[in-house]
């Protein structure tokens, strides 16, 4: 391995000087930028979250007229009868939405967490 000249070193040290300010403007603009932006966006999350917990919290009180209807959907079919369609749409209606609305809030509540921490 040479030794490095003085002219070299001189080159080499001025453009680690350079490289480092401009990681120095990169990160400045970074921070301000989560500043901005990451803020706002954490606090709209947050509130997503709690709307759709208390939705979720709602609407698995009807988890068990969800399930009543698809006990009278079975029912028909099994004698043979004509399915009833506002009768399906409630299975999915009060079926699903309980289990959606959990994992919205589970989503948004982890993406407001990753928001807030990296203010």
């Amino acid at each position: 391995m040479r030794r490095m000249t003085p002219e070299e070193i001189a080159r080499r040290n001025e453009y680690l000087r350079k490289r480092e300010k401009r990681e120095r403007i990169k990160d400045e603009i970074g921070h301000g930028f989560c500043v901005v932006f990451c803020s706002p966006l954490s606090i709209a999350l947050r509130l997503l979250a709690i709307v759709s917990k208390v939705i979720g919290y709602m609407s698995s009180l009807g988890l068990i007229y969800g399930v009543y209807c698809g006990y009278k959907v079975i029912e028909a079919w099994n004698k043979g009868m004509e399915i009833n369609n506002s009768n399906v749409k409630n299975i999915f209606i009060f079926l699903l939405l309980p289990f959606a609305a959990y994992f919205i809030f589970y989503v948004s509540d982890k993406l407001s967490f990753y928001f807030y921490t990296k203010l």
